[in-house]
């Protein structure tokens, strides 16, 4: 018997570049690791908590952002 080829993985969105200082990256890596989730995930949820605390008004940002 042959191998297989592995299904090509069909993703949906836009794909993203994000820099992390290291500790930010090392916090991620902590939180994905023990809620054993994938660090994509985590970052998806987190924006769009921060997007509709800034639509709800809950939040606000500093000089330079204030208009999302």
């Amino acid at each position: 018997m042959g191998r297989r080829k592995p299904k090509p993985v069909r993703r949906k969105g836009r794909p993203f570049t994000l820099y992390l200082s290291p500790q930010l990256a090392q916090e991620l890596e902590w939180l994905s690791h023990t809620r054993r989730v994938a660090k994509a995930e985590v970052v998806r949820v987190a924006l769009d908590r921060l997007l509709l605390d800034l639509r709800n008004g809950q939040l606000t940002l500093p000089l330079g952002v204030e208009g999302l």
